[in-house]
């Protein structure tokens, strides 16, 4: 018995270890989603300051079940990876998830993933990405962020170009941005509603490096 509790442990910790995808630090990863991340991230979602600066189709209030169907989702909401042929339009990789966990201290804490394109916009994706609020001013997600584009570029090759694009008045969204290496694009005003407020929103992009020009 105790050499096959051994012997699961350890297959338990591999299995964890090939959930990362990017280890920033010692303290910082992004990896896949875990079943159990509900007990941090959940929290982490239902802060009010969090959830202004997203999409209305995260829910407010943000509850376990939540949670639950959102790993739900991203297990299936998966993308094939590797080399892209545009001939045949299919990458020859496996399919894998394209919505991430941000892990601070062994906790799921915040999130980053890309939306693909459709049609002649196949070979585009939009990055979105949150973080808890206890976390934010530590420059944890301008080095999250880059480590992500650098492994999206590694990983798909089908994308030439990712998209992203932040609420005028979150300007540290913006700065992230800019120092992950986005180039600021133009303002779209008034192109969203939230809390019954008109934003505006910062758009900006990135091109494959090699494909500039």
């Amino acid at each position: 018995m105790a050499a096959t509790s051994c012997l699961e442990s350890t297959q338990a910790q591999s299995d964890q270890a090939e959930d990362v995808i990017v280890h920033v630090s010692p303290n910082l990863q992004i990896r896949r989603w875990r079943k159990s991340d509900r007990d941090s991230a959940a929290p982490a979602l239902n802060n009010p300051n969090v959830w202004r600066n997203m999409l209305d189709g995260i829910p407010q209030p943000y509850t376990l079940a939540d949670a639950d169907n959102w790993y739900e989702y991203v297990q299936s909401e998966l993308v094939p990876s590797g080399p892209y042929d545009d001939n045949t339009r299919t990458s020859s990789g496996p399919s894998i998830p394209c919505h991430y966990a941000i892990v601070v201290d062994g906790k799921a804490c915040g999130g980053v993933g890309l939306i693909f394109g459709r049609a002649c916009y196949r070979r585009s994706a939009t990055l979105g990405y949150w973080l808890a609020e206890e976390h934010w001013g530590k420059g944890y997600m301008t080095r999250l962020v880059k480590a992500f584009i650098e492994w999206t570029w590694e990983t798909w090759e089908i994308l030439g170009r990712i998209n992203s694009f932040h609420f005028r008045r979150n300007v540290g969204s913006g700065r992230v941005m800019e120092k992950a290496g986005f180039e600021y694009e133009g303002l779209r005003k008034k192109s969203g509603l939230k809390l019954g407020v008109w934003e505006d929103e910062g758009m900006y992009g990135m091109v494959r490096p090699g494909l500039e020009g």
